[in-house]
Parts: C-alpha cells; structure tokens; sequence
C-alpha cells in the first residue's frame, strides 16, 4: 500500500503526561499555555489532534482521548480548539488511558463522524501488576459509540483516513527485542489469555519527499516495530519524524539502548517520545540524539511542511 503525499501536517497535544508552561517556542514546534486564561492539564494519558492539507485538502483528524473523562475536553478548551470540526477519530487501541473522553468528545463532534479501530479494541482488557493486583475490565462499547452518533469503522489492514494520512493497520512484529511485556490480558472467544495487544496501529504520513512521519499511541508492537512496518507498507525508507508513546518506562536497559541505536541510525528530523515512554527514557533520548530530540508538553502544536 502506498501512502498519500501531505504537504504539511500540523500536531496539537491536546493530552500527554507533562504540561511545562514556560518551554520555549522553536521553528518547528510553537509553546501555547503561558498567557492561556484557562490553564491546561496533564496526565497518564494522549490526545492529538492531527491536521493534514494535501492537494488543496484540510482534514482534522483526533488521535485518542486521554485517561479521564474531562481532561481532553478542558483542555481542547482551553486552547479554543472546536471539536466540531474533527473530520474523524483514530484510536489507537483498547486501553482506557486513550479513550476515557471519548463518550464526551463525541457530544461534541458532527454526527457520522468515521471511527478507525481494530476489532480487539472492543475486546475486555486487563491488567494484572506482579503482586498480583489486577486493574480493569476496561471495555470500550461499540454499540454505545454509534448509537452517540459515530459510524464505527474495524480494520485489520491499513485505511486511509485522509488524503496523505493512513493508518498502519496490525503491526507485524519482526525485532528481536520488542516484546509485550506478561502483565497484559484480555478474554477472547470466551478464553482469558495473554494479550499480544494486536490492536496496537500508528499513523503514518508521507511529507513530500521528506520522509515519513510515524505518530504512534503507545507502540505496544514496539515503535522500531512500527517505523518498519510504516516503511513497508508505504514503500518509503526515509523517516522525518517520529513521536507518541513509545512504551518504553519499564523496558530494560538493552532494549532501551537498541530502540534509540534504531532510531538514531534513521537521522530523523524531529523525535518526540510522549506518555508512556518513561522520564528516565526520554531523557536517554535528549542525550543520545539532541539534534532531533524534542520535549513534548500539553498545548504544543508541531508544525512540519515539506
């Protein structure tokens, strides 16, 4: 499958796991929150709105929705970004910490709004900690979802879902090292089992002849797992930008120290590692490649043009 051509591709965080208020503005990425009335918030969740122009197009695309039911909202807010004008929705997979505002964003959204998932995302998810304490069922409602106005759309394989943006579809897992870690299950077909989370995707643009810009959720296939799996579904080699989830707080060191070898080795222009990276990470990150390295905070909104 071959990817469509943006010519530019603007990102707003409208949710992740840190808001800093005085981080400065850079040719590339614009700081919105200091002289907001209304003060953003952060917290273990992701929400991106992703705006795409391609062949005269514009289309505004919401990326996930947070881990509380009122953060995207106030922030989106906050940042007079009008939901209204969200052309459809992507969730990235069936975890709470990306769909908890959903049911309100869609009190907000167009009727018939298009909904990209994977089929397991509407399976139960659970987790279950070392200690043997357990958080969930979380279960997203398909039926609940349309009858709030969305036309539900599950794919296995990649979608376009705007002109120059696609969805990875299920990640083939190919890296030695990228492994979902034991505490994840879910129940399928009426059997509790270990969940390989196949309903992990990204997003992936062409930027002219830029390269690719890969926006994960939570890279539970591992992000090198995906940035290959971008590349060979678009049939495009060279990487721009890459950023989202990377899951990475809890992973040990090797596999730490080969996923940002990997990625270094692609010389993007811009690495953003958000949410669930991990701070220890991130900071590896800013130190193994600071020419590309970029913080991510609540209010940001990256701006990348061919």
């Amino acid at each position: 499958m071959l990817i469509g051509v943006a010519d530019r591709i603007e990102i707003t965080i409208l949710m992740d796991n840190y808001a800093d208020i005085l981080l400065p503005s850079t040719d590339m990425v614009e700081r919105r929150g200091l002289f907001l009335r209304k003060q953003l918030v952060a917290e273990h969740g992701l929400s991106m709105l992703i705006t795409v122009y391609s062949r005269g197009q514009k289309r505004n695309i919401l990326m996930d929705a947070g881990f509380t039911e009122q953060g995207v909202l106030w922030n989106a807010e906050a940042l007079g970004v009008d939901l209204g004008e969200v052309d459809a929705i992507f969730l990235s997979h069936g975890h709470l910490d990306h769909y908890a505002a959903l049911m309100g964003v869609l009190g907000r959204v167009k009727s018939g709004t298009p909904l990209f998932a994977h089929p397991d995302a509407f399976l139960p998810k659970h987790v279950v900690l070392p200690q043997g304490e357990q958080v969930g069922p979380w279960l997203l409602n398909k039926k609940a979802l349309e009858e709030a106005g969305v036309r539900v759309f599950e794919a296995k394989t990649p979608v376009t879902i705007a002109s120059g943006l696609s969805t990875t579809g299920e990640i083939e897992r190919t890296t030695a090292f990228e492994k979902v870690p034991p505490i994840f299950f879910t129940v399928k077909d009426g059997v509790w089992q270990h969940d390989q989370i196949l309903d992990d995707q990204a997003l992936v643009a062409r930027l002219g002849d830029e390269g690719l810009v890969v926006i994960a959720g939570c890279a539970h296939s591992g992000i090198v797992n995906t940035i290959r799996h971008a590349q060979k579904i678009s049939g495009v080699d060279k990487v721009f930008a890459v950023l989202g989830g990377f899951h990475l707080a809890t992973a040990p060191k090797d596999v730490v120290g080969a996923t940002i070898a990997e990625i270094a080795s692609l010389k993007p222009k811009l690495v953003m590692p958000m949410h669930c990276t991990g701070f220890h990470v991130i900071s590896e990150f800013a130190h193994r490649i600071p020419e590309s390295f970029v913080l991510s905070s609540v209010g940001s909104v990256i701006t990348l043009e061919a």
